[in-house]
Parts: C-alpha cells; structure tokens; sequence
C-alpha cells in the first residue's frame, strides 16, 4: 500500500457454500502489523471491539462489523496517521484474526507479508 495514505479494505463473509452470511454475533476481529513476527508490541492494532487500547497508533483507522441478511462484511480502514511514522519503504507481517481475545478459540483469517511503498505526499 502506499504510504501516508488512506486505504479501506472489505472482507466479505459466508458460511460453508458461500451463499448464507456468517453470523458476526458475538465475535470480536483484530489486524495487527508488526516489523518482526516476533514482536511482543504491534506497530498497528485496530481491533473490532476497541479492546487492548484499539486504535495504535491513535487515530490510525478502525475495524468495523457490518451484517445484514444478505452480506457480512469486516470494513478495514486505515488511516495516513497508521503509516506515516513507519516511514517508507517499510517491510512487516500483518494478520486479520477473528476471537483474537478468547484463548482457543483464535481464527486466522489472513497473514502475509505488509509494504509500504514510497509515495510522494501532495
């Protein structure tokens, strides 16, 4: 993504077939990004439920849960204030989890590799 700005991704969400949504009822979603896969602190935490002082950095986006009977959506946006003070280019690990704070429960909806790349700021 590039950096400084603001972007907003939607994860779309069905039950097994892929025709009835999934029922967001009670489950809480977290996206975190950190420089190592070790990294005990985040750079960027936004979590659906504003649990573990949600958002990191302040002002840096949200995560939020939008259903209806015909669509269950997980809305990530983030922020210019996210980026910009990981500078560019920037390499990490990002990830979207589902029940990230109930322990055994934890579904890992995504992971992979998160760039920034370098973009000229108006």
């Amino acid at each position: 993504m590039a950096w400084g700005s603001f972007t907003q991704w939607s994860f779309n969400m069905f039950q097994p077939g892929g025709i009835v949504p999934y029922p967001p009822a009670e489950h809480t979603f977290a996206y975190v990004v950190k420089t190592n896969v070790t990294d005990a602190d985040p750079v960027i935490l936004l979590t659906s439920d504003g649990g573990d002082a949600s958002p990191i950095p302040s002002g840096g986006g949200e995560l939020a849960v939008q259903s209806s009977s015909l669509l269950t959506s997980v809305i990530l946006t983030i922020n210019p204030a996210a980026t910009l003070p990981l500078g560019a280019p920037y390499q990490g690990y990002h990830a979207l989890w589902m029940d990230y704070d109930v322990a055994g429960s934890e579904r890992n909806l995504f992971w992979g590799q998160f760039y920034l790349d370098p973009s000229i700021q108006p």
